[in-house]
């Protein structure tokens, strides 16, 4: 063996060991997690010759079927490595990022071709795992859905965009800024103007009817959702949008239990964003919100300091 291939090796080893902490970590016992190792790694032997980052859900349903077919195989044993690849993917990977290695050498020990080198520095890394939107969203989009709102409006309202094409006419809608179209997935984030108007009148409706705020105040805020009704939109339009960005930064904060990375982009032209989608009216775009995995680590930007932010 070269030594090239020697370092190749350790490395593959350090990544099976990390993973089966990883696994511990999540209340397997290391009776268990050893199979779970064994799993993800025959895994990687159903498809030789493509990395795990490359793979797909559809990659992984075929191999769990594949195992259920195998004789032997038992039910529980088939649902052991779905569990164990449901953490390799989603808890493991994306946080997983061992320090660059030496390329192995031509003519030596050929490399497993699943385990990551290191970042690049690149905004984002140019990849989606297995079922990563499906299984992600989930929980990201939650966080959006259970944030405050005034009066308990809820007036947020998202369009996922993971296709390219769509991804370049948001570029060329947001003065051609190109990284927009190099993350995995863009949020378009957008507030219902009716939704807001209707959702404030039966929030408060409702805030009052379970006593978690007074009648007189009741009575403040319905009068005061009768004048929205009379604003223009450049009025109205700021008293909705605050709304929103509490559920976005929901979102960012959320996705870094993840180990995504987040960027808000405000600068854009949002009647060419409505176009793209046939959007009426009543919906109006404040931001888009790119996330994936980050494959940089930026310095931190300059931040005031405490007492520079608070007003005697």
């Amino acid at each position: 063996m070269t030594e090239t291939g020697s370092k190749q090796v350790s490395k593959v080893e350090q990544f099976w060991n990390a993973f089966q902490a990883c696994v511990e970590e999540n209340r397997v016992g290391p009776d268990r997690s050893v199979f779970y190792v064994r799993w993800a790694q025959e895994f990687v032997r159903f498809e030789p010759g493509k990395r795990l980052r490359d793979r797909t859900r559809q990659d992984v349903e075929a191999f769990l079927a594949d195992l259920r077919e195998r004789p032997g195989v038992s039910d529980w044993r088939a649902r052991q490595a779905e569990h164990a690849l449901k953490i390799l993917y989603e808890i493991f990977i994306p946080g997983y990022a061992p320090k660059r290695t030496t390329t192995p050498a031509q003519g030596s020990e050929k490399e497993i071709p699943t385990e990551e080198t290191g970042p690049t520095t690149s905004g984002f890394r140019d990849r989606v795992i297995p079922g990563e939107v499906e299984r992600l969203f989930s929980p990201l989009l939650d966080a959006a859905r259970l944030a405050p709102s005034g009066s308990n409006a809820q007036p947020w309202r998202f369009k996922i965009v993971r296709d390219q094409d769509t991804k370049l006419k948001l570029v060329q809608a947001s003065h051609r800024q190109s990284f927009i179209a190099d993350a995995p997935v863009v949020l378009v984030c957008c507030v219902d103007i009716e939704g807001f108007l209707n959702g404030t009148v039966s929030g408060i409706q409702d805030l009052g009817k379970i006593g978690a705020i007074e009648g007189r105040i009741v009575k403040i805020l319905m009068d005061r959702s009768g004048q929205f009704k009379t604003m223009d939109m450049e009025q109205l339009i700021p008293r909705i949008t605050f709304n929103l960005a509490i559920a976005v930064e929901h979102i960012a904060l959320r996705a870094l239990d993840f180990g995504l990375g987040t960027c808000w982009i405000r600068l854009l032209d949002e009647a060419a964003i409505k176009g793209i989608f046939g959007w009426s009216d009543h919906i109006s775009v404040v931001a888009l919100l790119t996330i994936g995995y980050p494959d940089e680590s930026p310095a931190p930007r300059k931040r005031l300091k405490i007492e520079e932010i608070l007003i005697d």
